[in-house]
This record gives structure tokens, C-alpha cells and sequence, in this order.
């Protein structure tokens, strides 16, 4: 097993934002405690080679075509002690990742601040985490080998797995980790193509994270 802390980070559309992004985690990280890895798409060629030749590790998504299929493909092919929730929306600051691994020795699930989103600022919702790979297994109550359940078209796959481990009492919100959303929502970025994506999508993810709950309350 590797014992570094694998940054998980789909990405579709936006081949403008990878080498920022690494740039950035870099500049802020100490790299001997974490790697990148881009999860991408086949078909979607300029990013896939611009990730492929940016020196960090490339993984094409083979599951659902969707953020939870991305990181699915990812946990099933790497073998790593840690893994970190990402996408290529969010800025990282300074000291983002040791309170979280300290936070790990303790909690299945620890949470970063992205520093927007009022529901991540309470402790009932991340939007990017830190998974201990000994909590796994647990993540998504009907699919042991996954890290988050891949049927959601784009809303509430961070609100299962949230929800899943505050109720295995397993999540801790650390915030002190300080890993910005820059989204449309908090007025941090413009809406682009891969954003409208999410549109038409919100019926269909509110009725199967209302069929799903009973996976976990009532365990």
C-alpha cells in the first residue's frame, strides 16, 4: 500500500484549469505526503492529453460517466492509505493537509473547509475529504469496493457520503483545512459548459437520495 495521500480529481472539459490546479496544490502541498491523480475521460482528448503529459497520474474513468464513476475507477485501481476528494474547481491554501491526517487517525472521514458553502461550515456536508482507506469498505452502505455511489447524475453524491459517515460516526469537519470551492454558486467563477451539465439533473438525485436513506438510518 502507498501510504501517501492520493488526490483524487475528475476533471471533464476545462483544459484550461489542469495546470493551474497543479500548480497550485503544489505550491502549497509537501509532495511527499500526496499525489495528483486526474480521473478523465476517453473521448474528451485536450484534457486527457494534457493530464497524460503533465507528469501527475492519469486515469481514464471506466465506470458511470459521472463525477462518482470517476472516483470509483480510481479507488478500485490504486492501492492508497488516504484518499482526497477533489475536483479541478478547488484552490488550496497553506497547511491544508496535516490537520487532516491528524484528524484521520481518529475519523473514517475528515472534511476540509471550502469556504462557501454554509452547510460544509456547520459540519453537515464536505465537498471535499479526506477518506482513510480502513473507512472504505463503509462509504457506500451497497457497495463496499466504492467510495461513493455512482448513480447520481451530479447532486448529493458528497450528501450520502456524508451523511453515511456522520451516522456511522465517522466524520469530523476540520476546519483549519482550508481548500476554497471556486464555484459559480459562491460568485468565485462563471458558469461554464461542464457546470451546465448538472442542469435537468436535481429531480432525478433528490428522489434516489430520498430512496437511499434507508441504507444507513436504518442500519
Amino acid at each position: 500500500m502507498n501510504n501517501k495521500v492520493a488526490i483524487l480529481t475528475p476533471t471533464y472539459g476545462r483544459p484550461h484549469r489542469i495546470q493551474p490546479y497543479i500548480d497550485n496544490i503544489r505550491s502549497v502541498t509537501d509532495m511527499g505526503l500526496a499525489d495528483i491523480v486526474f480521473i478523465v475521460e476517453e473521448d474528451d482528448k485536450e484534457v486527457k492529453e494534457i493530464c497524460e503529459n503533465s507528469g501527475e497520474i492519469t486515469i481514464i474513468n471506466k465506470r458511470a460517466r459521472s463525477f462518482g464513476g470517476a472516483m470509483n475507477t480510481a479507488v478500485r485501481e490504486l492501492d492508497y492509505k488516504y484518499f482526497y476528494g477533489s475536483s479541478d474547481d478547488f484552490f488550496f491554501h497553506e497547511n491544508w493537509l496535516p490537520p487532516l491526517l491528524e484528524l484521520s487517525e481518529n475519523f473514517g472521514m475528515v472534511g476540509s473547509n471550502d469556504m462557501g458553502n454554509p452547510e460544509v461550515a456547520a459540519g453537515l456536508l464536505s465537498t471535499c475529504y479526506l477518506i482513510n482507506k480502513k473507512y472504505l469498505s463503509r462509504c457506500v452502505p451497497d457497495s463496499p469496493e466504492d467510495i461513493v455511489c455512482e448513480l447520481y447524475l451530479h447532486n448529493y453524491t458528497d450528501t450520502e457520503l456524508t451523511s453515511v459517515a456522520r451516522f456511522n460516526k465517522e466524520y469530523a469537519y476540520c476546519p483549519e483545512s482550508l481548500v476554497e470551492h471556486m464555484h459559480p454558486a459562491w460568485g468565485k467563477a462563471p458558469i461554464d459548459e461542464t457546470y451546465n451539465l448538472q442542469n435537468g439533473t436535481w429531480d432525478h438525485d433528490t428522489a434516489l437520495f430520498n430512496s437511499r436513506r434507508f441504507l444507513w438510518e436504518q442500519a
